[in-house]
């Protein structure tokens, strides 16, 4: 026997029968036939999957078309209006408000030495300076025609005159021998006078006539300030008030020479007084 048909072993198997016209509907299964798979059933699932993909590409082809034109669209070169220009604001940098401190040096201290005086011109006055205080007696003006010794005072018309330290050795700035003269006024009130450097003449007692400068200060001595005798000395004294001199005499002196003689012709009220001054030989 069959095991798949039922029919015995060697049964020839009888001739197809004859095709029928198609109707569309699946020929008829002969008995006993197995069922045969239906070609339209395989078909199908193919038909749907090219459909979609079909579809899918259909959509990406419509994406991509989309997009290149939204993509150009924004590529279009963008009109400007050259007559009214956008203007973008800069913002302002507000200025800092922090404020620098200064480093603050302290000074130095103030320096504890003399300063070096002001060097005087050729033409300066005599150094004035307040008078010691007035004899209460009266003093008595010196004798016309009398002369003096060094440090002594002559006096005429509540004006004095004196020449004091002079000296011979240790005479420095080219000098070979100087002394000091002090013009004072007596006054309580001020006195317009007049002395000249002209007016003081310094002479041997070869009758050898000196040149002679003077610094117009007190001392020290101070080479720099040193002038010619000639010019203005003193034009004014204030109510006690004197003017001081320092007088040097460039020599050399002769071996002959004994003694000096320093005349004044004028000197404010003080006309002609005279002093003598011994060389120490």
């Amino acid at each position: 026997m069959c095991a798949g048909c039922g029919k015995p072993l060697g049964t020839p198997t009888p001739p197809p029968p004859p095709p029928r016209p198609s109707t569309g509907a699946p020929p008829a299964r002969a008995p006993g036939t197995p069922a045969q798979p239906q070609r339209g059933n395989r078909v199908r699932p193919l038909q749907l999957a090219l459909s979609l993909g079909a579809l899918i590409l259909l959509c990406g082809c419509g994406v991509i078309v989309v997009g290149f034109v939204l993509g150009n669209q924004s590529l279009l070169p963008l009109t400007f209006n050259a007559a009214t220009p956008t203007l973008v604001p800069v913002p302002t940098l507000a200025p800092p408000t922090s404020t620098l401190m200064p480093t603050i040096t302290p000074l130095p201290p103030m320096p504890t030495s003399v300063p070096v005086p002001t060097l005087a011109p050729a033409t300066a006055t005599a150094t004035l300076s307040p008078t010691s205080a007035a004899s209460p007696t009266p003093v008595a003006d010196t004798a016309a025609g009398v002369t003096l010794k060094p440090g002594e005072t002559w006096v005429q018309n509540k004006m004095t005159l004196t020449l004091l330290n002079q000296k011979f050795a240790g005479v420095t700035c080219g000098g070979v021998f100087e002394f000091d003269f002090s013009l004072d006024n007596l006054e309580a009130s001020e006195v317009v006078v007049s002395w000249r450097g002209e007016e003081i003449t310094i002479k041997d007692d070869q009758d050898r006539t000196y040149e002679a400068y003077f610094q117009a200060s007190a001392r020290p001595l101070d080479c720099t300030k040193f002038a010619p005798l000639k010019g203005n000395l003193v034009s004014a004294l204030g109510a006690k008030q004197s003017a001081k001199l320092i007088i040097q005499v460039h020599g050399p002196l002769d071996d002959k020479v004994t003694k000096l003689s320093v005349v004044v012709s004028k000197a404010g009220r003080v006309q002609n007084a005279k002093w003598e001054i011994a060389v120490p030989r």
